[in-house]
């Protein structure tokens, strides 16, 4: 089904903030304490509820990250001590993407995502700085120099991370995905390792997201290939959307210092009489889903419209009915907005 939105309408983005009425600062320990209820293990694996129970080097990053937001050093220690016991079973320090829960073994697939690993070094550096702790920094640096030594690639003068070590490289394209760009760990990571790298790498990925808009909104997919010479397009083999992963692109833009998102305002504000916010659009028939975002889609949504209009946003609290990543985004657009004005 194609919806065909009407005018823009100002009042969507007040319903959107005013989502509820409560303070995010008194709402975050709630909130943390609710989302480790619902999706964290005694042994401190985050369990994907709404992708079989499997956990992911991506889920044990954001909660890392979290726990660090809410100064909650426990639950930090118990999520790290199990992403590297059962993780890192690589022979370099990446993490393998996925843990299986009823597999033999566990693991199925050796390659890593490096979003995952990007925001485990990330949280590891900022654990580093809250806690004053260097055993935390020094793993952030070995995972970042890993990172940088084994998956950066030059491709027409862009300096872009694969997202994974294995499946992603051809003979006339690279395969990235944007929403694999997070933007606010380059900075910190810069701060322990000063590599020319990662200055190379947020200015490379700004110009990519920049240009690399598609369809009638003008919006960066999920999935991207690069050309030798560097120029984007769809990428083959993945839906032609921009959809659940790349609504992690405005989330982590904000919470870097970027205010550029004007092209996700312009999108998710053009649904105002259409009655829901649709997850995902296709870039190229401009079909977009028949049901409505999740509350964390809708979370990123409301702190995109109140960044560029200056108002104040009200996000919900974390409820008992959100899977993983509704609950993920719900509390990183928490976090990224609470941040961002510090």
């Amino acid at each position: 089904m194609i919806y065909r939105p009407g005018l823009l309408r100002s009042a969507f983005w007040g319903l959107l903030l005013l989502l509820a009425a409560c303070s995010p600062e008194n709402e975050a320990g709630k909130d943390w304490q609710l989302y480790k209820q619902r999706f964290m293990a005694d042994s401190g694996r985050i369990v994907d509820t709404g992708n079989g129970g499997i956990s992911h080097s991506e889920g044990q990053g954001f909660a890392m990250v979290l726990a660090v937001a809410n100064d909650d050093r426990k639950a930090f220690d118990l999520i790290w001590n199990w992403t590297r016991s059962n993780l890192q079973q690589r022979d370099d320090k990446l993490h393998v993407w996925r843990w299986t829960p009823d597999l033999p073994g566990n693991i199925d697939d050796p390659n890593n995502a490096t979003d995952g690993d990007l925001l485990i070094a990330w949280a590891l550096a900022r654990a580093a700085r809250t806690w004053d702790d260097a055993i935390y920094g020094d793993a952030a640096l070995e995972l970042a120099r890993e990172l940088r030594d084994g998956l950066l690639r030059e491709v027409g003068g862009r300096s872009i991370l694969l997202p994974g070590s294995i499946g992603f490289e051809f003979p006339e394209r690279i395969v990235v995905n944007p929403s694999y760009f997070v933007l606010p760990a380059y900075a910190a990571l810069a701060r322990l390792d000063p590599s020319p790298v990662w200055p190379a790498l947020e200015k490379s990925a700004l110009a990519l997201i920049g240009q690399a808009r598609f369809g009638e909104w003008q919006l960066p997919p999920d999935w991207l290939e690069l050309d030798p010479d560097g120029k984007p397009a769809l990428a083959q083999d993945f839906p032609p959307r921009f959809g659940y992963e790349a609504v992690r692109i405005p989330l982590y833009m904000l919470w870097a210092g970027y205010g550029e998102v004007d092209n996700f305002a312009r999108y998710w504000q053009s649904f105002a009489n259409a009655g829901l916010l649709p997850p995902w659009t296709d870039l190229q028939s401009g079909e977009q889903a028949e049901y409505d975002a999740s509350p964390g889609i809708k979370a990123v949504a409301a702190m995109v419209g109140a960044s560029l209009s200056g108002a104040p946003v009200s996000l919900p609290p974390l409820d008992e009915e959100q899977d993983y990543y509704s609950a993920s985004l719900l509390l990183l657009a928490k976090t990224a907005w609470r941040e961002s004005r510090q």
